[in-house]
């Protein structure tokens, strides 16, 4: 029996779900952002380079004029910038984190992580849903 293709028309509506995107500015997490504010998630979008963060997020707002976007700076490699991030008002009103995990290997400085060293995963609500 052939798999039905899976595509983001698939995705349910997601009003009342908050998502972080790092990496929000290009690539998969461009397209992430995009998609789930389609789909009426609130996305915040965590970004190295907040100008550049504004301009992706009011490139969604042309497509999706009642989007709920919000930017802030997030350096991945910074343990200033992680501490800030999870401190600021996007994460600090009991957002879920929806069965993420992050685990670190790490060499470091005082204030760096190493970025080939960082790992996070996250187990999608696909996958923890639908088993194959």
């Amino acid at each position: 029996m052939a798999k039905p293709n899976w595509d983001a028309t698939n995705i349910p509506d997601q009003k009342g779900r908050v998502v972080i995107i790092t990496g929000a500015t290009s690539g998969l997490g461009k397209e992430a952002a995009r998609v789930l504010a389609g789909k009426k998630a609130s996305v915040i979008m965590a970004v190295r380079n907040g100008n550049k963060g504004e301009g992706v997020a009011d490139e969604i707002r042309k497509e999706f004029p009642n989007a709920d976007l919000t930017v802030r700076e997030l350096d991945l490699t910074s343990l200033s910038s992680v501490k800030n991030f999870s401190e600021s008002d996007c994460c600090s009103s009991g957002l879920d984190k929806n069965g993420s995990a992050a685990s670190f290997r790490y060499s470091q400085s005082s204030k760096r992580f190493c970025p080939s060293s960082l790992r996070i995963s996250v187990r999608s609500w696909l996958t923890s849903r639908h088993p194959r």
